[in-house]
């Protein structure tokens, strides 16, 4: 009976393998691609898609019953700081629902630090804020996820001059080869675009900015002599020499990254730069992915480009708020879905007291403006800053846009936490 069933393990195995590298066979690759890396691409967009659908449909039943959910996370978050010094110190031991930790809990500001003690967060942001997005991102962009067509995943702003993407993992997803972030400042962009622009059938931008993809924007027009040269000698910095001359090596590994000439993709790219004409560059594209709230910047590189700007998450350092369930914007803005399980939420009247009354985030009322107050894993009870308009009730949770947002320095983080995400999915295709 063993024998029987390792032979059928084994059968099964093999016709499961077939059938993948048979629909592998079938799509369209990237011109960079090997059949590694198509295939690594193929499981890890699998696996998203699925698990991201899952994550998907968990926040939308969350939601309906948030009040539920919110009291739970909670009440879950007071038990697990029922022993440390903050809670001693703060009065909060034996403090384990809502009523009675609205009378004992100071808020605070979000310059206070926190005195709790500080979880990871990391795993918060994979299953709560990653993976939904991803489920929003292949329900109403599918083409994104379907094809093997590499990304162009862009550094934030903060992170240039760094070495931005650490992980080798993920040379099989992104345009630009891992030498390409280990640049500074202008000599990164330029590299950035390049490898952007050389990818033909390019679907996707992933940026912490819009501000970020514009540059790339102006960078191509600026110097399209320079890009269409490299592209044609797939060599790059032909006419146009860095700033700071590159080692030999990482020379080496970003003209391997370009992939020797390529004659045809130059004469492709010359009149859309010259003419500015962005549309052209790359007509499959179906959406640039951001993770600032900037209007106007949103509203340029739709113009710009002729494809959605989609902003997936609202999220700060600490964790993800909020996902845009709502990408087509039938409220005419960006528009966040608060998750009742990421942390618990209450609203202030803008411009209140320090000593007003928050109420639950389930009470808000629609049309309705609030300052957010936010209570994370590490019982920080804190004011944002922020001004949120409430648009409409999704079940119990209030689904919200940005009125009035704090200066923001995290847009580059948030980005890097999206690309952490791919790189646990990754590790996580490996280990099956």
């Amino acid at each position: 009976m063993s024998t029987f069933l390792g032979r059928l393990t084994r059968v099964t195995t093999a016709a499961a393998t077939g059938l993948v590298l048979y629909d592998v066979g079938n799509r369209e690759w990237s011109t960079r691609h090997t059949w590694s890396s198509a295939v690594k691409q193929y499981a890890v967009l699998a696996l998203l898609k699925l698990w991201g659908a899952w994550r998907l449909r968990q926040l939308c039943s969350d939601a309906q019953r948030g009040d539920e959910v919110q009291r739970r996370l909670l009440t879950a978050i007071l038990q697990g700081h029922q022993n440390t010094a903050f809670a001693e110190r703060h009065g909060l031991q034996g403090v384990v629902t809502y009523d009675i930790f609205r009378e004992s809990h100071p808020l605070t500001s979000r310059d206070v630090p926190s005195e709790g003690e500080e979880p990871d967060a990391s795993s918060v942001f994979f299953e709560r804020g990653f993976l939904p997005a991803a489920g929003v991102l292949s329900l109403f962009f599918p083409k994104c996820l379907e094809e093997l067509q590499r990304l162009a995943v862009l550094p934030g702003r903060t992170f240039v001059g760094t070495t931005w993407v650490e992980a080798k993992r993920l040379d099989f997803l992104c345009t630009s080869p891992l030498a390409a972030f280990d640049l500074h400042d202008r000599d990164q962009r330029y590299a950035h675009t390049l490898f952007s622009l050389k990818e033909r059938r390019l679907p996707l931008i992933l940026a912490g900015s819009a501000l970020d993809v514009k540059a790339l924007l102006d960078t191509a027009f600026e110097h399209r002599r320079h890009l269409v040269q490299d592209i044609r000698n797939g060599h790059l910095w032909d006419r146009c020499l860095p700033e700071e001359r590159p080692s030999p090596e990482l020379f080496g590994s970003l003209d391997q990254g370009l992939g020797g000439p390529d004659s045809r993709r130059s004469l492709e790219l010359d009149r859309p730069l010259k003419r500015h004409a962005a549309q052209e560059l790359w007509p499959q594209m179906q959406v640039v992915t951001v993770l600032d709230v900037d209007e106007e910047a949103k509203e340029h590189l739709r113009s710009s480009l002729g494809v959605p700007v989609f902003s997936p998450l609202y999220a700060i350092p600490e964790g993800p708020l909020g996902v845009n369930v709502f990408p087509e914007e039938p409220f005419g803005t960006w528009t966040y879905l608060l998750d009742p399980g990421s942390a618990f939420f209450e609203l202030l009247p803008p411009e209140a007291e320090a000593d007003s009354r928050p109420i639950p985030a389930w009470e808000a009322q629609v049309g309705a403006c609030y300052e957010l107050v936010v209570t994370n894993r590490s019982l920080c009870r804190c004011r944002l800053g922020e001004v949120l308009r409430v648009h409409a009730m999704f079940g119990k949770m209030p689904v919200v846009s940005l009125e009035r947002k704090r200066e923001r320095t995290d847009a580059g983080a948030s980005s890097l936490l999206l690309t952490f995400g791919l790189q646990l999915s990754y590790a996580l295709v490996q280990r099956s």
